[in-house]
């Protein structure tokens, strides 16, 4: 394949195992000292600035609210895992071996049966 075919179908990566591989045209020297000033424009923001995302779009450091994710139930992992056991008989199903709380969902309510009525 040719160069321009290549950067074409660079898009489809994130749809393989390359999904974190980004490719992107040479830069000619003065693009690549615009660049760097870009660059270490946003390493100042970062020290200046720590509790923003930084990142550079469109010639440009742009700054964001850091994305944070709700802290994890330690309480939960702290405790000791089971393997879960399940006997059946002709009339009843029985899971033995875990907190039965990690069956409800956010609404409260138990998540329906994988298993088939009888």
């Amino acid at each position: 394949k040719g160069a321009a075919a290549v950067l074409r179908s660079a898009k489809n990566l994130r749809e393989t195992r390359f999904s974190r591989v980004f490719i992107s045209p040479d830069r000619t020297r003065e693009e690549r000292a615009e660049r760097n000033g870009l660059v270490s424009q946003m390493k100042e923001k970062i020290r200046s600035q720590p509790q923003l995302y930084h990142y550079i779009s469109n010639g440009q450091v742009c700054s964001r609210e850091k994305v944070t994710t709700s802290p994890l139930n330690v309480s939960r992992l702290s405790q000791p895992q089971t393997t879960p056991r399940i006997t059946a008989s002709s009339t009843n199903i029985q899971i033995t071996g875990r907190d039965p709380s990690h069956r409800t969902g956010l609404s409260g309510n138990p998540p329906p049966s994988p298993f088939p009525p009888f």
